[in-house]
């Protein structure tokens, strides 16, 4: 696990795979014997912050312990020349730094490294020299790592009531996000937006209107305005979730697109002002040969990213999930939301197997949704013992 990573990277990774399975195990172990249930929760603003400020410390030791990505300074030094680019004006030159990848994440690190750091400039391609800015940055992203819970805690209350904090628990220590949170790259801020994509397509799935629809166009124009390709892994699996249970609110959702497209040019103008149609094939080639290269297989994809300890955890919790849920649906057919996290997987771990690069980073925007599964088991089970439990003293009424 996090191998080529400096050593204190390695180790604390390793210390959270292992408290993330142990976390499980114990609160399994609570469930089965009884000792504690999933409760309602009144103060959900109260206990979100908590979550958010413990996710943020969990993640923190990364931004100092991570080594320096090649990756980084191309995207602080493309972040402040965006900035210097509006005072510029729309045809400036300084919108093609970076131009393989859409500008928001840019944007929204270039503003907010412009308030801390007014006088800050770093030419494209050029090393960083000071690291406070680095630094800086990569709290940047450690807060939208961290804030990332919010979405997915209201996600996993959409699926089951009082699922969202066991879920963001799980998110919090999960090691993979931990450690791309501690980089100032593009891939967390993304996994922010496409949570709340999520998020407002069940929405949209629950009550369409002209409101939703125009909500859930904006929220998929800014995830496909923060990364070249990757926001399919959240697009592709609520397709399939939408296709195979909410096949009549398609059409709304066909809908929400024309607005995203709205969306993503008006993030990507200062570039279709130069470019013009030539935009997408001139993406296109700096890409062309990238996605023909193999880094790794598979399985050493998924074991950078995890110990065998936490893959043997999310394994069992797939297969007992799914066994569970088969049963729980002949007795309940309207709960169609119980599959969202069991789809979602599945879909993104089929475009993990077929992807040919699978870089170790690929991995970090499944784990929400690993997450999820980790939570959804424990309530099942939870679920599975009270039933079981009910009828044991039945029989012995009688």
């Amino acid at each position: 696990m996090f191998e080529w990573t400096f050593e204190g990277t390695r180790i604390y990774g390793i210390f959270l795979s292992y408290m993330l399975v142990f976390v499980f195990c114990f609160l399994l172990v609570l469930v089965l014997l009884g000792k504690i249930r999933f409760q309602p929760i009144r103060k959900h603003s109260m206990l979100l912050f908590g979550l958010v400020c413990f996710s943020f410390f969990v993640r923190l030791p990364f931004v100092w312990m991570n080594e320096l990505s090649y990756d980084e300074p191309l995207y602080i030094s493309a972040s402040l020349l965006y900035m210097e680019g509006f005072s510029e004006g729309i045809g400036s030159g300084k919108f093609m730094a970076n131009y393989e990848h859409p500008p928001l994440v840019k944007y929204l690190l270039g503003a907010y490294l412009k308030i801390c750091y007014p006088d800050a400039h770093l030419d494209y391609g050029s090393q960083i020299n000071d690291y406070n800015l680095l630094f800086c940055a990569r709290i940047f992203s450690a807060f939208m790592g961290a804030i990332s819970i919010i979405p997915l805690y209201f996600i996993a209350e959409k699926i089951t009531p009082n699922l969202g904090m066991t879920a963001s628990i799980f998110f919090a220590l999960n090691p993979s996000h931990a450690r791309l949170s501690g980089l100032a790259y593009l891939d967390v801020p993304m996994i922010f937006f496409g949570l709340c994509s999520i998020l407002v397509t069940l929405h949209l799935l629950e009550k369409t209107s002209l409101k939703t629809i125009i909500i859930c166009g904006v929220f998929n124009g800014l995830l496909i305005g923060t990364k070249w390709i990757q926001p399919t892994l959240f697009i592709i699996p609520m397709l399939v979730f939408i296709l195979i249970f909410h096949r009549k609110k398609f059409p709304a959702y066909a809908l929400t697109w024309i607005i995203s497209l709205a969306t993503l040019t008006l993030l990507w103008l200062p570039l279709i002002y130069q470019l013009g149609l030539n935009l997408i094939p001139f993406i296109n080639s700096h890409w062309i040969n990238q996605m023909h290269t193999t880094e790794r297989g598979f399985l050493e994809m998924v074991l950078w990213n995890m110990t065998i300890a936490e893959l043997a955890v999310h394994i069992s919790c797939l297969i007992v999930t799914a066994v569970l849920l088969a049963l729980k649906v002949k007795v309940n057919r309207e709960m169609v939301k119980d599959f969202l996290p069991i789809v979602l997987i599945c879909t993104i771990l089929t475009a993990f197997y077929l992807e040919p690069r699978k870089a170790v980073y690929y991995w970090t925007p499944i784990t929400p949704f690993t997450s999820l599964l980790l939570a959804q088991t424990i309530f099942l089970c939870s679920e599975f013992y009270q039933r079981y439990n009910s009828k044991k003293q039945l029989q012995h009424h009688f």
